[in-house]
């Protein structure tokens, strides 16, 4: 049976082993009373995009949903990591960005605008807009409107001086959810000179050696943190990395 469960925003997240076995955690949200177990896979079964399906856990993040977390991995089995000197491990998370939906490459002027006419007495529709109904309906810009006096795109409605002609065809919502993938990477040393040396200086466009098959360029990947502590045997150096799929800007990040 297929998973019937809101695949959530944070899924999946991935963690590459030492011995390069990678491991998907899936988190699917579902009604709290519904039962969900019949939807699940057979341990063991085989999924061409995740591997081999290990075993799952419940939460109640919210008193209305259950979040269910799947577990797969490559190799069918999951094996604990136990680093030494040297050793590097990276996993990788996809979360959900909250952004204006002018960001979004569909975007259109009037998912969030008003199409407002002057209150002149002269009955308009859509079709009155500079290029015809067409141009109203693949508009993404305010500037569309640039110089009318009669036409005007807000986000208010009616008031004593313009009158509707057509109202925001998403009303209530001016953000959405992009997926967005960050890159881990853990560094062990025993010496603290040489977990020093690995610090990257946020802020900077830097490739991760694991991508997790996004790929790209130095243009694409951007370091927002990165520090080093000691947890009694080792010194740890942990590093992240935040894709852009239209690459960050070079006038602001080095």
């Amino acid at each position: 049976m297929a998973i019937t469960g809101l695949e959530h925003p944070t899924s999946p997240q991935i963690r590459l082993q030492s011995n390069s076995n990678k491991v998907y955690v899936r988190r699917f949200q579902y009604d709290r009373d519904y039962d969900f177990e019949p939807d699940l896979p057979a341990l063991g079964d085989f999924d061409a995009t995740y591997g081999y399906y290990r075993g799952y856990s419940a939460t109640f993040p919210n008193p209305a949903y259950r979040l269910v977390e799947l577990t797969y991995d490559s190799e069918g089995t999951v094996v604990n990591f136990s680093p030494s000197n040297g050793d590097t491990e990276f996993w990788a998370e996809t979360k959900g960005d909250e952004v204006p939906l002018e960001y979004s490459s569909n975007y259109l002027t009037k998912w969030n605008y008003n199409l407002l006419g002057k209150r002149d007495g002269i009955a308009r529709t859509t079709a009155n807009f500079p290029g015809g109904v067409g141009a109203y309906n693949a508009a993404d810009d305010l500037s569309d409107l640039a110089g009318q006096t009669e036409l005007k795109w807000d986000k208010a409605g009616a008031d004593i001086n313009w009158v509707m002609i057509a109202p925001k065809t998403k009303p209530g919502t001016e953000f959405w959810l992009r997926p967005t993938r960050v890159v881990f990477q853990r560094d062990y040393y025993r010496q603290q000179a040489d977990a020093e040396a690995v610090l990257q200086t946020v802020g900077t466009r830097i490739l991760p050696a694991e991508t997790f098959g996004l790929g790209g360029t130095s243009a694409n990947w951007l370091c927002t943190d990165s520090n080093t502590q000691y947890d009694g045997k080792y010194w740890v150096t942990e590093t992240s990395y935040l894709h852009s799929a239209d690459g960050w800007d070079t006038d602001l990040y080095s």
